[in-house]
């Protein structure tokens, strides 16, 4: 009982806004740690075959940096230690579970993965650059993206629409604990300047506008999954140009960016309202 009444305070004793600011900081490092120090290349140069294994270390090394990211975020927003990381109380935080419904998550997340590839479909053909390409995924080494999209879809939902969000409620509204873990979402992107040449800026305002719809649909749901499967297929799927000609240019493709990034948010928001009632889920 000592232990937990001393958790319980120390959890009282954190400001939130400030932890998940120090979070965001936090993210945008570990999340880049592999592009900071090279890490592909210093594995490379002590390799003899420099095949498929360096890339699945890469993958490896940037998980485990999520994972740290999840726990240090755990700490500085919600104040859970070493001591709780067993506890339902951390998933709950998390929001690892189903939700308030089980069938009502399951009815949002698909609804929302359903239009995001309905609205890039309708978009790219409108655009006259469709092109169904599955064969992508497994061209070369493309297959590993698969891979690769399992870090921000799991790790960077933990973080931004798990713990921080979950940690600006305390403090703030449910309007603006999801805009503010949007904006902090954001404004993370800004260490994509490691490995971009341009459009930096491009990248966060996108990042903010895809997060409140995320958000919108872990508020409602009481789950994450929602923002990790829509996070994990829109990073594959455009990644990957599953839809969209490879020879189609900027000039081409920079409306359908454009439609996906203005309207997903927007038809994630109304197809979690909508299974709502499909799925008629508990109130409160």
């Amino acid at each position: 009982m000592g232990q937990a009444r001393d958790w319980n305070q120390g959890m009282t004793r954190r400001n939130p806004i400030v932890g998940s600011v120090l979070a965001t900081i936090l993210a945008g490092f570990l999340l880049q740690a592999s592009n900071i120090i090279d890490f592909q290349q210093r594995v490379a140069s002590g390799l003899i075959d420099q095949f498929v294994p360096v890339r699945l270390i890469d993958i490896a090394f940037r998980m485990a940096m999520g994972a740290l990211l999840v726990v240090a975020a755990m700490w500085t927003v919600g104040g859970y230690g070493w001591r709780q990381w067993r506890s339902t109380e951390y998933a709950n935080f998390l929001r690892i579970s189903m939700g308030h419904s089980p069938r009502y998550t399951s009815w949002a997340t698909m609804l929302s993965v359903l239009g995001f590839v309905g609205l890039l479909v309708g978009s790219s053909v409108a655009a006259g650059v469709f092109s169904f390409n599955p064969e992508v995924l497994v061209a070369d080494d493309n297959w590993l993206i698969l891979l690769a999209a399992l870090v921000p879809g799991i790790w960077e939902e933990l973080t931004f629409r798990g713990a921080i969000q979950s940690g600006l409620l305390q403090p703030l509204s449910p309007r603006l604990a999801v805009i503010g873990s949007s904006v902090l979402f954001g404004l993370m992107h800004f260490s994509n300047v490691v490995n971009w040449e341009d459009d930096v800026v491009t990248g966060v305002i996108a990042a903010v506008i895809l997060g409140v719809g995320w958000g919108y649909a872990v508020l409602k749901t009481g789950s994450v999954l929602p923002a990790m499967v829509g996070h994990y297929v829109v990073d594959v799927v455009l990644f990957d140009e599953l839809f969209i000609s490879a020879t189609a240019g900027d000039d081409a493709t920079g409306p359908v960016y454009a439609t996906i990034i203005l309207g997903y948010p927007l038809l994630t928001i109304v197809t979690t309202r909508f299974g709502a009632h499909r799925a008629a889920p508990p109130t409160g």
